[in-house]
């Protein structure tokens, strides 16, 4: 069997779990009695996407990175995949903020911090929310946003992570092992370290250190794809691993928790290969959109600008998502990828 990496369902992947973000969150915002309504759901927490980005994003990039003719290149995609973008969605979030403060009848200036919270979201800070947004929707205005942060480091680190491979040849085994750690260890430990209005653990936690090692997996199975291409057949038992580990309900640990993003090492692991087997071990299906980015990244605005006009409901989120997802597909996103230099789609 031989892996062809620019044949397969990656794109599907992507938007399914895109979209369970979607519905789980838009279902965290209803009241108690309305949540019971969509209990039939709660299964998806047993799929969480951030870990299965995080993982595809660590076998993409890397690959991305490693077929690359020249660094510059390698960043010219990135930029070009990630900002145009996460610019739309900003402007988009200061509009619901505008609105928010029209329905509230505040015209009081607020023009600086507008200026400084839209640098912060096109920059390193996209986590960061003033806290005079705090009365505006969920109180934060595009919360999901802290994985584009996780995102970026990741992909400043690869050129460093792979610069220092050619000394020393296990650089992503000790990486992984010691971001294991942190994402195990350091909550319990640096939960308490404040440095202003935060705990260290919260500054860590947008940062590979603590979640690096769900990337570096990703990695490791495409540094790897040569020796593991005929146990292939064989990243079926993840499906069987997942079913057995949620049936078995066992209690949440480092090892074995089966929901949520912070996924147990066994559970992320079973989830890892299903990914693998259900992107490149089934026929290809072309898909001639790519909406998984726009929905991830405009869902939490939507919520907000729903909840602060009087409109929200879960398919009104779903639908409002799907709209702007498509617009910014088709006239942000399709036209800046035209512009990369294509080693792989991602």
């Amino acid at each position: 069997m031989k892996i062809n990496l620019r044949h397969n369902n990656l794109d599907w992947l992507r938007l399914i779990f895109a979209l369970q973000v979607v519905i789980m969150h838009s279902i965290a915002w209803l009241d108690k009695e309305e949540q019971a309504n969509f209990d039939i759901f709660s299964w998806l927490g047993y799929f969480p996407g951030v870990p299965a980005f995080f993982f595809l994003s660590g076998f993409l990039i890397y690959a991305s990175y490693d077929k690359s003719i020249k660094v510059s290149v390698y960043f010219k995609n990135r930029f070009l995949r990630l900002w145009p973008g996460l610019i739309f969605v900003t402007l988009g979030g200061l509009l619901v903020v505008i609105l928010g403060r029209m329905f509230a009848q505040d015209n009081s200036g607020h023009a600086g911090e507008y200026a400084v919270w839209f640098f912060s979201q096109i920059t390193l800070g996209q986590a960061w929310n003033p806290s005079s947004f705090r009365d505006l929707g969920i109180g934060v205005i595009n919360g999901a946003l802290w994985t584009i942060t996780v995102e970026i480091f990741f992909y400043l680190s690869v050129p460093v992570i792979h610069l220092i491979e050619k000394r020393f040849k296990h650089t992503v085994h000790v990486l992984l092992v010691l971001s294991f750690m942190a994402f195990g260890y350091s909550e319990g430990l640096l939960m308490h370290v404040s440095i202003g209005d935060k705990s260290l653990y919260e500054y860590l936690a947008l940062t590979p250190i603590i979640w690096g090692w769900m990337f570096l997996v990703g990695t490791l199975v495409y540094k790897n794809l040569q020796y593991i291409e005929k146990y292939f057949k064989y990243t079926t038992l993840g499906f069987p691993i997942i079913l057995a580990l949620i049936l078995l309900d066992i209690p949440d640990s480092i090892l074995f928790s089966a929901s949520g993003n912070r996924l147990g090492v066994v559970y992320f692991f079973a989830l890892s290969s299903a990914v693998m087997f259900l992107g490149f071990g089934t026929a290809p299906k072309k898909i001639k959109f790519d909406l998984s980015y726009g929905i991830y990244i405009w869902h939490s605005v939507v919520i907000n600008l729903l909840i602060i006009v009087g409109w929200y409901s879960v398919v009104n989120v779903m639908l409002m998502t799907l709209l702007i997802a498509s617009i910014s597909w088709i006239f942000i996103e399709k036209p800046a990828l035209k512009m990369k230099t294509f080693s792989l789609r991602v």
